[in-house]
């Protein structure tokens, strides 16, 4: 075994012991959240307080979930006194990023597309959708907000710390393609949502080209902030109009206009992709890269990258994942039959 498999078998141990803590922490999460609300659902002129308090706390339990296993893998890394690449959080200056964002959300959105068609073949979706709808009725402009700040800005924010700038950061030596694969299945699979793996595969790719091509953390973070605020948008319209057919097709028609404006900056984006593809190494969007900057530093063949990847603290958190998939599919099914 030559030293680049041994460095990148650590590099994926250390990534699956963050991975067990962050198991760990988001299934306290969910217990807390669970727990919290009993507390005060006995005293009704709190729950405008009860409201806001608890979507404080659900945010800062959801962040440390996060940013806490991301922590843990950079100072896991540096302890075994392995190469470490710097996270990138350089502000992103490029002026194609609206372009980026929006070609990525409309990608996203046909991922997303693609996903019910083949979640309505398994016909799983029919439990989820029920308890989607069931929690989107009058809700008080504070709660959209609540809603906005929890479903979107921190969520966009501490997922892409540990996925892309921990995760995909430390696999960027052996390669930017197997970095950004790993790290977009490993966060498919944190989701545990078998009807939301493939959507969320996708949008992992499209991050992780993202955070690799314009060089920032921040980049990432917007467009994924952006793409959870569509879904905002969407819960606050049902929210007022109701299931009605004019807020269907409120919905349709700002789905439809994201979708366009996506297709045409994801048509800019390739024109210059081609026009300047001399350029792509050394640079892109007006962002400057080095050209040996995650360019298999540290060379691993594929079968020994597969074979590395499958470390022991991997292999639980594979486990736990697919365990908990299922059982929530299991329970799906009971309760809405």
């Amino acid at each position: 075994m030559n030293p680049n498999e041994i460095y990148y078998k650590k590099v994926m141990t250390s990534i699956g012991c963050a991975l067990l803590i962050f198991l760990l922490l988001i299934n306290l999460y969910g217990v807390l959240s669970a727990v919290l609300p009993l507390f005060f659902y006995q005293i009704p002129s709190w729950y405008v307080a009860y409201s806001i308090l608890c979507g404080i706390i659900d945010a800062v339990l959801y962040l440390a979930a996060f940013l806490l296993p991301a922590l843990f893998l950079r100072l896991l890394l540096k302890g075994q006194r392995l190469p470490v690449s710097p996270m990138r959080l350089g502000i992103c200056t490029t002026p194609y990023l609206p372009l980026i964002i929006l070609s990525g959300i409309s990608i996203c959105f046909a991922a997303a597309q693609l996903n019910a068609v083949m979640v309505e073949i398994f016909n799983y979706s029919e439990f989820s959708s029920q308890v989607l709808w069931e929690s989107m009725w009058d809700m008080e402009p504070y709660e959209i907000l609540l809603q906005f700040v929890t479903v979107s800005i921190v969520p966009g924010f501490c997922e892409e710390i540990l996925f892309r700038g921990a995760i995909l950061t430390a696999c960027l030596p052996f390669g930017r393609s197997r970095a950004i694969i790993i790290s977009s299945v490993l966060f498919a699979l944190m989701h545990q949502n078998a009807e939301q793996i493939f959507y969320t595969f996708v949008a992992g790719v499209i991050l992780g080209i993202v955070y690799e091509r314009t060089g920032s953390i921040w980049s990432c973070i917007l467009l994924h902030v952006c793409n959870n605020f569509v879904s905002v948008i969407e819960t606050a319209v049902f929210s007022k109009m109701g299931a009605t057919d004019a807020g269907t097709l409120t919905v349709l028609l700002i789905e439809c206009a994201i979708f366009i404006l996506g297709i045409i900056s994801t048509g800019i984006l390739i024109k210059r992709f081609f026009s300047q593809k001399q350029c792509l190494r050394d640079g892109v969007f007006g962002v400057e890269v080095s050209s040996s900057d995650g360019y298999a530093t540290y060379p691993v063949s594929s079968s020994a990258a597969v074979r590395g990847f499958f470390r022991p603290t991997v292999i639980v958190f594979l486990c736990i994942c697919v365990f908990q998939i299922l059982l929530l599919i299991f329970f799906s099914a009971v309760m809405f039959a």
